[in-house]
């Protein structure tokens, strides 16, 4: 009798106990992520430029955990090369920073003024990737961000995304997700709350890289309007440079025939027709003199535009040496 009652209690202790074991069997399948960035983050000590950067950046309890689990440092020259050698890079220009296969983030350091805010940005962007690396089941997702690119997506944005188009969809959907959660403003309800778990003030962020996009924008933009005044003030200076010349050889020509007539006494009888003719020639050189005058004035701000635009190519070519890690050597 003594072992018949105590059998059940057995039979509920077993089932309970396999109960508790498959859920938290279940717990620790749906939050592996969670553990296993938990467990590569523990021993991280992020340095200063890091703290700096995460004081920027605002990244949710979550976000934070994902980040440090990567590791992330930020470096210069070979330090950064060799971090990133292994990425394929598929973006146009140069990288500043890279989400590796061994779920490490490398930052490349720019630190000029006139584009600070970039390695911020670029920080956030990789930690989207491995995020998206981290979304087994992405599929909702990928249906959120390739609706708003189809139905809600502007030119920029599309010219952005022009460099990842021969991607397979789902690294474009990968990408995107990325360029989505740092570069675009007022996204759709369901986006925003997906990035929200990631991010603090997802504004702040877009609006470092409005600000620091806008150094590019501003020099491409004054150079295409320097580029379009140029071409527009050389054709008409070929244009009244040619009309000049035309003047000056019928001017030439009319005075010529003037000065013989003259030396053949062909005035001599009427002195008012010599003073008339004279003066008006005399009117024809000055305003031969003055069109001449304004002509030069279009070919000297022709040259002011050129230098200029020089000037922005300088400064262009300058900035993205600043971001070409081959050009480090430290």
């Amino acid at each position: 009798m003594t072992q018949n009652t105590k059998s059940p209690w057995k039979r509920i202790f077993v089932f309970l106990l396999l109960l508790l074991i498959a859920v938290g069997a279940y717990f620790a399948y749906a939050n592996r992520y969670t553990i296993q960035n938990w467990w590569l983050a523990r021993d991280y000590r992020p340095d200063n430029k890091i703290l700096a950067l995460e004081e920027h950046i605002r990244l949710t309890d979550a976000g934070l955990l994902v980040f440090h689990s990567t590791h992330p440092t930020i470096s210069t020259g070979a330090a950064f090369r060799t971090g990133c050698a292994a990425v394929t890079h598929t973006e146009s220009g140069h990288v500043v920073g890279c989400y590796t296969s061994e779920h490490r983030i490398h930052l490349f350091d720019v630190t000029d003024p006139r584009i600070s805010g970039i390695v911020e940005v670029t920080a956030v962007h990789e930690m989207l990737h491995a995020v998206w690396q981290q979304t087994p089941d992405n599929r909702e997702l990928s249906k959120w961000l390739l609706d708003y690119y189809e139905n809600h997506a502007s030119e920029q944005l599309r010219t952005r995304m022009e460099v990842y188009a021969d991607l397979p969809q789902a690294e474009f959907t990968n990408e995107l997700h990325s360029v989505l959660g740092t570069e675009v403003a007022d996204l759709p309800a369901e986006l925003e709350e997906h990035y929200a778990q990631y991010i603090v003030d997802r504004s702040a962020i877009v609006a470092i890289f409005d600000r620091y996009h806008a150094v590019f924008t501003t020099i491409q933009e004054e150079a295409a309007q320097l580029e379009a005044e140029m071409r527009q003030l050389r054709e008409t200076v070929e244009l009244e440079r040619g009309q000049f010349e035309t003047r000056v050889q019928m001017y030439n020509s009319a005075v010529q025939e003037f000065n013989e007539r003259n030396r053949n006494y062909g005035f001599a009888t009427n002195p008012e027709e010599f003073y008339r003719i004279s003066d008006q020639y005399r009117a024809q050189r000055e305003q031969l003199l003055q069109t001449r005058s304004e002509i030069q004035a279009k070919i000297d701000h022709y040259e002011q535009l050129r230098l200029r635009l020089v000037q922005l190519s300088e400064t262009s070519q300058e900035l993205n040496n600043l971001l070409d890690s081959n050009l480090s050597n430290l």
